[in-house]
């Protein structure tokens, strides 16, 4: 034993440290794109998935989110809030340029954020401006000349001369509010009340005031576009956030079910996968994983003016009885996670000491017993005044795991003594009885989150999302409200602590799992990729290629 630890200690003392890469400049990356562009990739205006993605390499926000996804500067070199919680004042870099070389400036802010606003604007992101002071208005007012319009009482010209009026009344009057350029580097927003979401609207890419050509600030700047193919994207030597490593990048377009072909041939060096793709990657090649977690969840949804839905005892029992470790582990071959409760891993807003429902069918028949169904009939089902505790589980038609999610729960609460009888919708269908005329006992979906944690849009009273389940508190509602007028993170921490907690513990859905966003990357050649909560290619400017693979 002696000699063992000799040889082991002059072993060891001879080996050589192992040596940390140092990043190089050259080459190019290759990307997988898993949809054709069609070629628009001016922000304001694209809402193509993949051409988001492309302008994700292309263009940048005053904001952009840190590793919990909390607003942090990027055009700006900082910002600050005003004492009455209602306007936020951004104190520009004076170091950007466009990829045409001009200076970036406040011009260019307020023309992005007017232009989403202006009568003449159909792309996607005037609705996230609403909280802006008197845009609620004007928004209204337009929608008002459109129906108008629509039921023929007015003409279209009538109505496009109303809509603007409207928007020179909006520019005129609580516009220059709204955004305020006070010199060329300073530029503010102000709300009708504190809303702290308008922080996920200051994230969206700002275009320039001069050009309607396809410029941003971001680390690549387009260079060629072949539709259906690809596109090549050359580094932007000045970027803010640091000179770009590789000199390029090209953007490939993968045919249909080729994406795990193409990586395992070193066709792209970075793809997206489905978790069958990367359940399927063989040992020994050079092929590392990446992962995130979506931005949204999936949930079994109850309909409490059904019994026995009202009594939080029987909701509770369902969750321990549903094996969701397993929907994990087998559907999504582990590239995912349960959740248990309205927010989604690695975000800030996610809190601790939530109780984790652990799949326990003991616990589960306890808390039936106390809710009163201890009783089986002759089929093994319980029963209470006679009545069996069924309902009926909706979900929508196309989705895979989700159709293969409902055939384990529904043998799960058969093990339970509760009678689930499956039925699949087409999803058009499926929407319109869960949210319009909700009648229906419980079903299947998914939320989409984004980055912000505000629940208004899903659990406000005061729309049919919030409204569908039939659940209500007082409490809820007062902590939403709290949570949307708290500017700072700091202060909007602890109050959804408290309000995810509530949801744990009232359950007015049956949480399930988060799906991970997968891809692969070819390690052999690749460097720098590090996926976190904002996805992996949040820091695509610090990827590298070593030089013997240029």
């Amino acid at each position: 034993m002696a000699l063992l630890a000799l040889v082991v200690l002059v072993a060891a003392g001879c080996a050589r440290p192992v040596i940390p890469e140092k990043p190089v400049s050259g080459g190019t990356i290759t990307l997988g794109l898993l949809r054709a562009p069609g070629g628009v990739f001016r922000p304001l205006v694209s809402e193509e998935r993949d051409s988001a993605v492309v302008s994700q390499l292309m263009y940048s926000g005053l904001l952009r989110t840190g590793p919990q996804l909390e607003p942090i500067c990027d055009l700006c070199a900082d910002f600050t809030i005003s004492a009455d919680q209602r306007t936020v004042t951004f104190h520009l870099r004076k170091d950007v340029l466009w990829h045409d070389g001009k200076p970036f400036t406040a011009e260019d802010v307020v023309f992005t954020y007017q232009a989403m606003l202006a009568p003449e604007y159909s792309g996607p992101h005037t609705g996230k401006l609403t909280a802006l002071r008197g845009a609620r208005v004007l928004l209204d007012e337009r929608d008002a000349a459109d129906r108008d319009v629509a039921a023929g009482k007015i003409s279209m010209a009538e109505g496009a001369a109303r809509k603007a009026a409207a928007w020179k009344r909006w520019l005129d009057g609580p516009g220059r509010q709204a955004m305020a350029m006070a010199d060329a580097y300073t530029v503010s927003f102000s709300a009708d009340t504190p809303y702290a979401p308008l922080f996920t609207a200051l994230m969206l890419p700002i275009a320039p005031a001069h050009t309607q050509e396809a410029v941003g600030t971001g680390p690549f700047k387009l260079m060629e576009f072949r539709k259906g193919e690809y596109l090549k994207l050359v580094r932007h030597e000045p970027y803010h956030l640091g000179k770009p490593y590789a000199e390029a990048a090209i953007a490939r377009v993968v045919p249909p079910g080729k994406a795990l072909e193409m990586l395992q041939a070193g066709s792209v060096d970075y793809v997206p996968l489905s978790a069958e793709e990367a359940s399927n990657l063989v040992d020994g090649q050079p092929i590392s994983l990446v992962e995130w977690p979506s931005a949204g969840y999936q949930y079994l949804g109850l309909n409490h003016d059904r019994p026995p839905f009202s009594d939080s005892r029987v909701r509770q029992a369902l969750m321990y009885g549903i094996n969701r470790r397993w929907l994990v582990d087998e559907l999504l071959h582990g590239h995912g996670a349960v959740v248990n409760t309205h927010v989604t891993p690695g975000h800030w807003a996610a809190p601790e000491g939530l109780n984790g429902y652990p799949y326990d069918p003991g616990k589960a028949a306890t808390l039936l017993a106390e809710a009163g169904w201890s009783a089986l009939d002759a089929a093994g089902y319980r029963v209470r005044d006679g009545h069996r505790l069924q309902f009926t589980l909706v979900y929508p038609k196309g989705n895979p795991v989700r159709e293969a999610s409902a055939a384990m729960i529904q043998r799960n609460l058969r093990a339970l003594g509760v009678k689930a009888d499956l039925q699949l919708m087409e999803f058009g269908r499926l929407i319109r009885e869960v949210f319009g005329q909700r009648q229906v006992d419980a079903w299947l979906l998914g939320w989409d989150l984004g980055r912000d944690p505000d629940p208004g849009p899903v659990f406000s009273p005061d729309n049919k999302w919030g409204q569908v389940s039939g659940w209500s508190s007082e409490r809820s509602e007062e902590l939403i409200l709290r949570g949307r007028q708290a500017m700072a993170v700091s202060e909007r921490k602890p109050v959804y602590a408290e309000w995810l907690k509530l949801l744990n513990e009232e359950l007015p859905y049956l949480f399930l799992y988060v799906e991970n966003e997968v891809a692969g990357v070819r390690s052999d050649r690749l460097r720098g990729v590090k996926a976190d909560a904002r996805g992996a290619l949040w820091n695509v400017w610090e990827w590298w290629i070593p030089e013997e693979k240029q």
